[in-house]
């Protein structure tokens, strides 16, 4: 009889065994899914030709950056060595109009030498779960790496239809869609 049971645990401790690698290959999947833009390494490459935003120190700087699916306003200051950058994010109509849901959305900012080549990237604006038609805001203030002359933006993010606590339906909306929109300037 205790052959039998050890005989049962050791089935039951191999059971689980084989559910935990799986479990784990799972989660990790979702995490990779869900935040790819961030796994993915920039550093070494360069900035897009034209898309590389001049690093000026001193006085408050401002600009903004019209992509196809949003608007940055920004302002910054570099005081020393360390950057201090805040302003808003809006989606394009286009999203607004579409989708009711922002499932996911991450603003980079990728800071590079004279040469564009990206010495560092640093996260700046995250959301999730927000109404497409909410202006986003972001502030951050960190160290620039030696060199930095350059910058420029990068982002990734999930627009969904309808649904959720946070979507409103509108006519006509059949639910379930969605779309993944992004711009990574970057070459290698």
């Amino acid at each position: 009889m205790k052959d039998h049971t050890n005989s049962a645990q050791r089935r039951e401790v191999l059971r689980r065994a084989g559910i935990v690698p799986i479990l784990l290959l799972l989660v990790l999947t979702g995490v990779v899914s869900g935040c790819g833009s961030l796994l993915v390494s920039a550093k070494g490459a360069s900035i897009v030709e034209g898309r590389r935003i001049p690093i000026e120190t001193g006085a408050e700087q401002s600009g903004h950056h019209q992509a196809a699916d949003l608007l940055i306003k920004y302002q910054y200051r570099v005081t020393g060595n360390t950057l201090d950058m805040w302003g808003s994010i809006r989606l394009s109509s286009s999203l607004q109009m579409n989708f009711t849901t922002l499932r996911s959305f991450n603003l980079q900012l990728l800071v590079a030498d004279s040469q564009g080549v990206i010495l560092t990237t640093r996260n700046i604006a995250g959301a999730t779960f927000r109404r497409t038609e909410d202006e986003l805001t972001f502030r951050d203030a960190f160290t620039l790496p030696n060199g930095a002359q350059t910058m420029a933006f990068a982002y990734r993010g999930i627009a969904t239809e309808g649904g959720g606590s946070q979507g409103r339906r509108r006519a006509g909306d059949g639910g379930g869609g969605e779309t993944t929109f992004f711009d990574f300037p970057v070459v290698r």
